[in-house]
């Protein structure tokens, strides 16, 4: 076979593989830059044509991203050896060089005819992903069936999205479900795109894999390459500095009643745009980037709109892991405190709030980035605490001159010091309020807090975007030496 021969004959099954993973290439074309996709492995199992996986490299917005992505449409998308080889390559790659890697997931599962030698080829994919965490971003996209041992990959990523309309995550499916507990259940009940939202096992969910893959290249713009740089800075910001947020102050009600948080964090954050992280997940709790100055920020704040701010076992879990991912890559973190306390009850003493609301804590004690605390208005017991109080690490804490800081509410704290006096008056709800409002002066004032060092500085919420900014240009150049340790050990 002449040269000529041996190249046409290349032309020939490379063709036949594009044409074979056409649906693949139409992704990549939408999520790459033009042309920059560059495949890996492609001749890897011998017959191009069989191949499950396509993995490669290219460029989103110009900055470099590894790619794998499962073919669904081949034998259900299984992953065999040649599919786990061509992936634990990506990852690899990814590794040396610093880059994100994307994972578009639609497989049903392992080819179990390959017995033992598929799982040691997943565990590696597992391996790989652990050990890179938190060094570059791992990102997936699920556009169909991702079951068994594969969600072990998705679940290790720091993002997930994903479709609306085909997408399921489940361990266990329907037969052996019902199997194993006599429960009758379909892929929908188990893991369906909107149910993986509210339990919180994906980040972003969108009708179709095109509004997924527009929203990724968004998150992207939010994120370093990996964890020895910065988030890249929007240089078309054009959004002043030295803007004041007058609306604040109108927002946030004079009494208790409930308000949307997310109004105040648009107020301050560059072309009042947020993007959120488990909007649907965790109510109480609001987990979104935003651009401040141009720069990238994570925010986190209570939500006095949904069960009234208060901490429980979803909210703290949510909150842990967006502040070690922000530790993680180098993203300032900023958190806005109107919380009444945790939620009280057997289900959440059962469930284990103790140990995730002491994980909360580790979580901003351990975070080396600079952290920032506004409290609004709020801020009472263990739960203003552990939202990133000063004694927990924050850099700065300011509060607005309505903001209320004690140990606990005013209304259950007058009643437990005065409760004889209200009793015992001629009017018991005239003393009780009379009380509360002596508390609130004398020990729940935000100036009573600023008295004892709790707070570094009381602001005019109109500033709040100024003073964010001066703050984290001020703490760019932070410096937290630690004791050196293999790791720490995280309450889970």
């Amino acid at each position: 076979m002449t040269n000529t021969d041996k190249n046409a004959l290349f032309k020939q099954q490379k063709q036949q593989y594009v044409d074979s993973e056409k649906q693949i290439y139409q992704d990549i074309d939408k999520l790459f830059d033009a042309e920059s996709f560059i495949e890996l492995s492609t001749f890897v199992s011998g017959n191009i044509a069989d191949q499950g996986v396509v993995t490669g490299y290219g460029t989103i917005d110009g900055r470099l991203v590894y790619m794998y992505s499962q073919d669904i449409g081949k034998a259900g998308g299984v992953v065999n050896n040649v599919a786990a080889q061509k992936i634990s390559e990506v990852f690899a790659l990814a590794t040396k060089t610093g880059a994100p890697i994307i994972s578009i997931l639609s497989s049903h599962g392992a080819q179990i005819d390959q017995g033992l030698d598929i799982l040691s080829g997943i565990g590696k994919i597992l391996s790989s992903s652990s050990q890179i965490s938190g060094a570059i971003p791992q990102i997936a996209v699920i556009t169909g069936p991702c079951v068994g041992s594969s969600v072990f990959i998705a679940g290790l990523c720091d993002f997930l999205f994903m479709t609306e309309d085909n997408s399921s995550l489940f361990l266990t499916g329907p037969a052996v479900t019902q199997g194993q507990t006599d429960t009758q259940t379909d892929a929908d009940l188990l893991g369906s795109a909107s149910i993986s939202a509210k339990n919180g096992n994906t980040h972003f969910t969108y009708k179709t894999k095109d509004d997924c893959f527009i929203s990724l290249k968004k998150l992207l713009g939010f994120l370093p390459s990996n964890n020895l740089e910065i988030s890249p800075p929007d240089i078309y910001n054009n959004d002043d500095i030295n803007r004041l947020s007058e609306d604040i102050i109108s927002i946030i009600p004079n009494d208790n009643s409930a308000y949307d948080i997310k109004s105040v964090i648009k107020e301050i954050t560059d072309q009042n745009d947020i993007f959120e992280v488990s909007e649907k997940y965790a109510e109480n709790i609001v987990t979104c980037y935003a651009k401040l100055g141009g720069m990238s920020v994570g925010i986190i704040a209570n939500q006095p709109n949904f069960q009234d701010g208060y901490l429980d076992i979803d909210a703290v879990k949510k909150s842990a892991r967006f502040i070690r991912i922000c530790d993680s890559f180098n993203i300032p973190i900023i958190t806005f405190v109107d919380v009444p306390g945790f939620k009280a009850g057997v289900e959440q003493e059962y469930g284990g709030i103790s140990v995730y609301g002491a994980s909360l804590a580790y979580a901003y004690a351990e975070a080396t980035v600079p952290k920032i605390t506004i409290i609004v208005r709020r801020a009472f017991g263990s739960a203003c605490l552990v939202m990133c109080a000063k004694s927990i690490g924050a850099d700065l804490v300011f509060a607005y001159p309505t903001a209320q800081i004690s140990v606990l509410p005013p209304e259950t704290a007058a009643v437990i010091l005065h409760n004889e006096q209200i009793t015992q008056s001629d009017n018991p709800e005239i003393t009780r309020a009379e009380k509360i409002n002596e508390y609130t002066e004398k020990s729940a004032s935000a100036y009573i807090a600023a008295q004892y060092g709790f707070i570094d500085d009381i602001i005019d919420p109109a500033q709040t975007r100024k003073r964010l900014i001066s703050a984290i240009d001020v703490l760019s150049g932070k410096r937290d030496d630690r004791i050196p340790k293999k790791h720490g050990n995280m309450p889970v």
